[in-house]
């Protein structure tokens, strides 16, 4: 193409709005692009002939394609048509303007996908995520209640008046195996994995390991050498090369959400 550029005067409210034309067969303009600084029109062209300066100055349509008045409860989406005389859209977003009414209700739908994310500095751990959820093993917990006023730390600002079982502490322990390796395969690492909605749970909160209404089944082994440190909390990750058990497991991953008891960063073993 050539550059072409046409020096012109041109009021400033149009400025932006202003962009080289030709006249086709039907004698209508027809954008051919450019944009106006310093004075001049720019353009990159194949066109020949005469070229005009053009401001496009109506604004593009946009039409519902759906009655006036119509009932939209029940649609799971709303259709628009956006329209332009001139120059075209190279981009457009469409906001609704007016209030909201009671039971107005915004519902956001994610792409419900699971995907890998490698941590090269943590062990090359893999953390998995499906749609915008990231993964925890589901652990049994097991809670023990002890004493609040012995327990408190020093930045609790514990009361020494409060009543302990008013207030009650309780420490949560793992109550089964978590030291696992994931199975992924190299050529489909989710080869194994089964994602499985249960029902929304009665007191709508999700964030539970009793009502969260999503899991996901996986394969791992265990690391024997993987265990509790001296501080009584998960130890640190072990090395890739780190013996895996023999027997292939079954596991369940939930929402991290969902878990107080958390793995979300596994080591991992291709088989």
């Amino acid at each position: 193409p050539a550059a072409v550029t046409v020096r012109t005067r041109v009021p400033r409210r149009l400025q932006f709005r202003t962009v080289l034309a030709v006249r086709n067969r039907k004698g209508r303009l027809s954008p051919v692009g450019g944009s106006y600084a310093n004075g001049a029109v720019t353009a990159s062209t194949y066109a020949t002939g005469d070229l005009f300066v053009a401001a496009d100055t109506l604004a593009p349509s946009v039409r519902p394609l759906f009655a006036e008045g119509a009932d939209l409860s029940k649609s799971e989406s709303l259709r628009f048509r956006a329209a332009d005389n001139f120059s075209g859209v190279a981009s457009w977003t469409l906001r609704i303007d007016g209030e909201w009414a009671n039971a107005d209700e915004v519902e956001l739908i994610f792409p419900m996908e699971l995907t890998l994310r490698r941590w090269p500095t943590n062990r090359n751990s893999a953390s998995i995520n499906y749609g915008p959820l990231t993964l925890s093993l589901r652990i049994n917990e097991r809670y023990e209640k002890v004493n609040s006023a012995e327990m408190a730390i020093g930045d609790s600002r514990w009361q020494e008046n409060a009543d302990p079982q008013k207030w009650p502490t309780y420490e949560i322990y793992a109550d089964s195996p978590w030291n696992y390796s994931l199975i992924l395969p190299e050529s489909n690492p989710f080869a194994d994995f089964k994602v499985t909605r249960l029902p929304w749970p009665a007191d709508n909160q999700p964030f539970t390991l009793q009502g969260v209404p999503l899991e996901v089944k996986a394969t791992a082994r265990t690391i024997p050498t993987w265990g509790i440190d001296e501080t009584g909390l998960t130890g640190v990750l072990p090395r890739e090369d780190a013996p895996r058990s023999a027997e292939i497991n079954e596991i369940t991953l939930v929402p991290m959400g969902a878990a107080r008891l958390r793995i979300s960063s596994f080591p991992t073993s291709a088989k």
